[in-house]
């Protein structure tokens, strides 16, 4: 789980400034895919619309137009490989990481309504404790990481 995760955190971020609000238990429940992965500055993704960008730190390191075509389509491929995670939260604090190529990664979660996050522990002997800062937006739940290589935002939508 700790893998896809950092794939997953490592690779976008989605900012969308509209009506927000902030998590509760009862609203995270339930099936979530990714609906869209944004880093700023450095690469965006909409799986609903298949369309992409790629920011100004890429553009200003590829210069080749064939050589863009060829980073775009490898992003494209691993991001069609996201777009099949199911992140399920069920009611009792449960929660499963359904990637569809290993098997599911069970962890538990609590949710902070007052701080808007959502904490993570993995079960299993490696866990990993990862506190998320969250909110819905128009219907989705927006998850905002920090990573080593910046800040990511998965904007997930209810399957």
């Amino acid at each position: 789980m700790k893998k896809i995760f950092v794939l997953v955190f490592s690779l976008f971020t989605f900012v969308l400034a509209q009506a927000q609000t902030k998590v509760t238990k009862a609203g995270v429940v339930g099936k979530w895919t990714i609906s869209t992965i944004e880093m700023p500055g450095i690469f965006g993704y909409n799986t609903e619309t298949d369309s992409m960008f790629i920011g100004e730190t890429i553009k200003s390191q590829i210069q080749d137009p064939k050589q863009m075509e060829l980073v775009k389509s490898q992003f494209r491929t691993q991001m069609g490989v996201m777009a099949k995670m199911v992140f399920q939260f069920n009611a009792d604090g449960s929660a499963l990481l359904i990637n569809g190529v290993t098997e599911p990664a069970p962890a538990t979660y609590t949710v902070d309504e007052e701080k808007s996050t959502i904490t993570t522990l993995e079960k299993g002997e490696n866990k990993e404790k990862e506190t998320i800062n969250a909110e819905f937006v128009n219907g989705k739940m927006k998850l905002k990481l920090n990573s080593a290589n910046g800040e990511i935002v998965l904007l997930l939508k209810k399957s």
